[in-house]
């Protein structure tokens, strides 16, 4: 038996794709000011239908299928006006969106197989944000094909670091029962699923070195699979050049998904305060502090975090 999903509802997905707290958020608001983009989206199972294929746990027909399933499900949804997010303080709020009533409006829209004509007229580009998404998305491409692009954000370290910290990712992952990461067994004890091949290391680690380990595993492995990836689907973008020549990037982001930037773009980056001076204190500030935080032995791993972070950069 083979699951399989033939035709699709889908014709365009991008996924905004980096390590949690790099700026993924503001990007893909940004991004939605550019023709045909839909709000910004976060569906669980775009990461965790990778993680099970990535780890064996999962048939790749199944996975296949599971994925285009369900973005063909949301994408219907969205269409309609269903489960939109009305929570305020939320990111996928359709009142953080620039034009809330275009999904209002959906909501009086006829449902069925009336939809498909629609999605084919306006050929929306559907969009979700991602954790780590590159480094398991074999099977997404898989899936979608030429149908689906990836946008990377890629930041600073330090800046990273520092924000995890204030998280407390370091205490929390395994702890606490809002933190909704997935685990694996070691001996006893649980530990993240970046810390598979180290996990011992883990566990002897104070809070603050984890978060580093943790961002450094990430890191490595985002960068060994970006090296390999197929530039017309997968682009990268610095967030300091992100936040500090907007429109650069902008026009670099317009041509890749071939669309055009729409009038509220200006709205957007003033609100995301973009663009702005990064200041160099505050950084300089952030490194001298993660220095003073960890073992002698672990300050190689800023250091490799360093370059992981420049040869990201490098990559056209």
């Amino acid at each position: 038996m083979k699951f399989i999903r033939k035709e699709q509802l889908l014709h365009n997905l991008l996924l905004v794709d980096g390590v949690g707290r790099s700026g993924k958020v503001m990007l893909a608001e940004i991004l939605t000011c550019l023709e045909r983009v839909q709000k910004q989206e976060y569906h669980e199972f775009l990461e965790y239908i990778p993680l099970a294929y990535k780890y064996g746990k999962i048939e790749k027909d199944m996975a296949v299928s599971i994925l285009r399933t369900q973005v063909d499900t949301e994408l219907y949804n969205g269409m309609i006006g269903r489960k939109i997010n009305a929570r305020p303080t939320d990111y996928t709020s359709i009142y953080k969106y620039h034009s809330p009533e275009v999904y209002l409006e959906r909501q009086v829209l006829m449902d069925g197989p009336i939809v498909s004509e629609r999605v084919k007229e306006e050929n929306p580009i559907y969009m979700c944000w991602c954790h780590d998404l590159i480094q398991k998305s074999e099977v997404v491409f898989e899936a979608f094909e030429d149908k689906a692009k990836i946008v990377y954000i890629n930041r600073r370290p330090i800046d990273i670091i520092y924000e995890w910290n204030q998280k407390g990712f370091g205490d929390r992952v395994g702890a606490d029962p809002t933190e909704m990461q997935y685990l694996v067994e070691h001996e006893g004890s649980v530990v993240p699923e970046l810390a598979i091949g180290w996990e011992d290391e883990y566990l002897a680690m104070n809070p603050f070195e984890r978060v580093v380990k943790m961002i450094h595993t990430s890191f490595k492995r985002n960068y060994e699979s970006l090296v390999c990836a197929d530039k017309n689907r997968v682009m990268i973008v610095d967030f300091e050049n992100l936040v500090t020549e907007p429109m650069l990037v902008i026009d670099v982001l317009s041509e890749f998904l071939d669309s055009r930037p729409k009038s509220m773009m200006k709205n957007v980056l003033e609100r995301e305060n973009c663009p702005r001076i990064l200041d160099e204190e505050v950084f300089f500030n952030r490194k001298n502090e993660i220095m003073n935080l960890i073992s002698k032995d672990n300050v190689r791993y800023l250091n490799e975090l360093e370059y992981y972070y420049s040869e990201i950069s490098k990559i056209k």
